[in-house]
């Protein structure tokens, strides 16, 4: 008769420095997040049996905390203090635990109080930055109450995309292979190690398509490999089990398989905690995982531990008065919830700083266009939405929440139009009198980029790729052949979002948040117009579906000129209830990212 035995996992992912049930971009309590409210889940499990718990990266960055902390030793880092707290068996990183630079990545894993595993990510001479394989020795209870011992093998990959999203942080300082390579490479290390089972810190997701090397999801191909006996997944923000994946080639969605594997994703900021079960089997061959079962726990209004509660309490009020502290007034309302209709004082607001940075700094030659994108809603909606009055840095993390620099790259003409036909491909195809959405909910609202210093017009009824009409600069034509500047993030000038990778001729020393609060500081009072400088080609008798015009419904307009209008000035007054997308509540028609900024 095989030995039966039971190993539980618990999986956190893509936290975003979510650690306290707080919510420092609106300054208030969150009911729905934080690492902290895990603790309880985390106590029952270990008193029912052997627990690991791992995080699978996208740790260190995303919220105002994690700006304010980000040279912290790791014994004073919030993020460390909670993995400590938690007592984490293992983790490993994401493409945006670079975001503050590479020293800051091996500074703060470095001194994690528990193993790091990372397996694709080396040093220009091919050394790993951590640890390649992680082997955890535990013991486990079979069903006549004996213990066993067992080895679980660990390995950790992310997506070489890095290399691109933080091009100006990592160029020519380390080099990133494909996941699914050193995935098997570090698979077949461990069974030679003597793994008895191996686990897959992957922080990537599925795809719907089978995916070529160096392909930033593979989480499929990983779970396919021979060796590899579970996949805890992430990088998108999604959730398995759950609906996220239904219908998804080779997913077994309420199963929580990827390729037959057992595998699992528990969203993002904290909202959620995986748990799986493993039924293992101890036979002449070793230990084999005979059947599994895997939940995501809500961590919405659990208690939140006491402990790390009590060990960042200092960290909690110095983060609270850096985020209240006033930085400048507005006089007229800053609303982002016209963003998708061409009206969002927010985005007037960053272009107007990012201009007033880039000429301090350069003396400009060529004509200066500046490139924004709404940010944040899905977990703000409608972005930064502000009555005149003041301006706190909580404000300016919500209009811009990643760490990246201002920079500038020169265009032509045509690559301008095909800078904005990319950004146009957020809305969703339409064919005249059909209702249906306004925005494709596989697009990421960031993608839309607004270029600031034009004037054009989208044509919804176009096809994707030849929407754009009318663009002019001061009343001109913008010609193929003339040359431009264009002030945008290093994010987008490096590739990210599937733009076209574009050298640069400046970049910032700053990051982006940092610079609107020096332009608002300058100012002192600030009355943003809007207007973003475009608008949709009218089409009498057509209609579209829009994802919320107010705060209670959807609703069907045609998109003629009067409707046009209409919501024109619609969009002019701020709104101010924010709603949780993502977190357990929902909009009836959200607008949702179908891939997360990486």
């Amino acid at each position: 008769m095989p030995v039966t035995a039971t190993l539980r996992i618990l999986q956190t992912s893509d936290v975003h420095m979510h650690v306290l049930p707080y919510d420092y971009f609106r300054n208030a309590p969150d009911p729905y997040r934080g690492l902290a409210r895990a603790a309880g889940i985390i106590k029952a499990a270990r008193a029912q049996g052997t627990t690991l718990l791992f995080d699978t990266g996208d740790l260190l960055q995303g919220t105002p905390m994690a700006a304010l902390f980000r040279e912290s030793a790791p014994a004073t880092h919030p993020a460390c203090k909670a993995i400590d707290d938690l007592g984490y068996d293992a983790v490993t990183l994401g493409n945006h635990d670079f975001n503050f630079g590479l020293e800051t990545a091996q500074r703060l894993y470095g001194g994690m109080p528990c193993p790091v595993v990372q397996s694709n990510v080396r040093d220009l001479a091919g050394a790993p930055l951590f640890a390649p394989t992680v082997i955890l020795k535990r013991t486990v209870i079979d069903t006549a109450g004996d213990t066993h011992p067992i080895k679980i093998g660990l390995l950790g990959v992310l997506p070489p995309q890095v290399l691109e999203w933080d091009h100006n942080k990592l160029n020519g300082r380390i080099t990133v292979i494909d996941m699914v390579k050193a995935a098997r490479h570090a698979a077949r290390s461990l069974r030679e190690q003597g793994a008895d089972l191996i686990v897959a810190l992957a922080h990537t997701a599925p795809a719907s398509e089978p995916q070529p090397d160096g392909a930033e999801n593979r989480a499929h191909d990983i779970a396919a490999l021979p060796d590899i006996d579970v996949v805890l997944a992430g990088h998108s923000h999604r959730r398995l089990p759950g609906a996220d994946y239904d219908g998804m080639p080779d997913v077994d969605s309420n199963g929580a398989t990827l390729a037959g594997t057992p595998a699992m994703m528990p969203g993002a900021n904290a909202s959620h905690i995986g748990r799986m079960d493993l039924t293992l089997e101890h036979t002449a061959a070793g230990w084999q995982i005979a059947g599994h079962n895997a939940e995501l726990i809500a961590l919405k209004d659990r208690p939140a531990s006491a402990t790390l509660n009590a060990a960042l309490a200092s960290e909690h009020d110095r983060t609270t008065r850096f985020v209240t502290q006033e930085v400048a007034t507005t006089r007229t309302p800053i609303s982002g919830r016209g963003f998708a209709f061409g009206f969002d004082a927010g985005q007037v607001l960053m272009a107007d700083a990012a201009r007033w940075r880039v000429e301090q700094e350069i003396d400009l030659q060529e004509p200066l266009i500046v490139a924004t994108a709404p940010y944040r809603v899905e977990t703000a909606p409608d972005g930064l939405c502000l009555h005149p009055g003041p301006i706190s840095r909580c404000d300016l993390f919500t209009l811009y929440p990643y760490p990246n620099e201002t920079c500038v790259v020169r265009v032509t003409g045509a690559a301008l139009k095909d800078w904005l036909e990319h950004a146009a491909c957020v809305f969703a195809a339409h064919q005249t009198d059909v209702v249906g959405p306004l925005l494709d909910p596989a697009m990421p609202s960031y993608n839309f980029d607004t270029l600031h210093g034009l004037n054009y017009r989208i044509d919804l009824f176009g096809q994707k790729g030849d929407r754009i009409r009318d663009l002019t600069r001061n009343g001109a034509p913008i010609t193929a052949g003339e040359t431009l500047l264009i002030a945008t993030s290093t994010y987008r000038a490096n590739g990210g979002g599937q733009f076209p990778k574009t050298p640069l001729i400046w970049a910032d020393t700053i990051p982006i948040t940092q610079m609107i609060e020096r332009y608002l500081e300058a100012q002192g009072s600030v009355a943003p117009d809007a207007a973003l400088g475009w608008e949709f080609v009218p089409h009498e008798g057509q209609a579209t579906l829009l994802p919320h015009v107010d705060d209670t419904r959807t609703e069907i307009i045609s998109l003629g000129a009067d409707n046009l209008q209409t919501l024109a000035q619609h969009f002019q007054l701020p709104y101010m209830r924010y709603r949780e997308v993502g977190a357990g509540e929902h909009l009836a028609n959200p607008v949702r990212s179908g891939r997360k900024q990486p």
